[in-house]
């Protein structure tokens, strides 16, 4: 998500987006475009840390399905938060707190006497409990599937949101 903002703050220091705006190109191919960059660059690094250490005991599709659904709502995720701030040190405070408040999930789940009910309402939890389903080979490919269907829905949600922003502040 700090990734994806940081991305378009450049394009807006650069001036790429004012360039972009008078383009016949769409402002879907724009947000497509940043959104396919992380994606791969998310799967190769995943894909670089699973294979060495799992080797072949883990469901490499459904890893793969987790990694895309849950990489492409992170993304679109930062790129609506993005359209909302001129440059990267207006949204620094806002970022930063988004940040602390999707580790929540995981100082649950290293701490499981601290489990407040709330947590699970944060979208970092169901990435989490999906990767521990994946990896422990014994996990619910139920829940994998379920969670991978439910952030692809809410990123494509998320998707038209922001691209609305974006038509509306493009030149900013």
């Amino acid at each position: 998500m700090f990734i994806m903002a940081a991305y378009v703050f450049l394009d807006k220091k650069e001036g790429v987006i004012r360039a972009y705006a008078v383009t016949a190109s769409s402002v879907a191919r724009y947000l497509l475009s940043k959104i396919f960059v992380v994606l791969l660059t998310a799967t190769v690094s995943g894909l670089i840390v699973l294979i060495p250490v799992m080797g072949g005991k883990i469901n490499y599709a459904l890893a793969l399905l987790l990694l895309l659904t849950t990489g492409f709502f992170s993304s679109v995720l930062g790129l609506l938060f993005a359209s909302f701030y001129k440059d990267i040190a207006k949204a620094f405070g806002m970022i930063f707190f988004i940040l602390v408040l999707m580790m929540a999930p995981a100082i649950s789940y290293f701490l499981p006497g601290w489990n407040p009910l709330w947590v699970k309402f944060i979208p970092s939890d169901p990435i989490l409990q999906g990767f521990k389903e994946i990896v422990l080979g014994k996990g619910s490919i139920a829940y994998v599937l379920f969670a991978s269907a439910g952030f692809l829905a809410a990123g494509i949600a998320l998707f038209f949101v922001t691209q609305f922003r974006f038509r509306k502040t493009l030149s900013v």
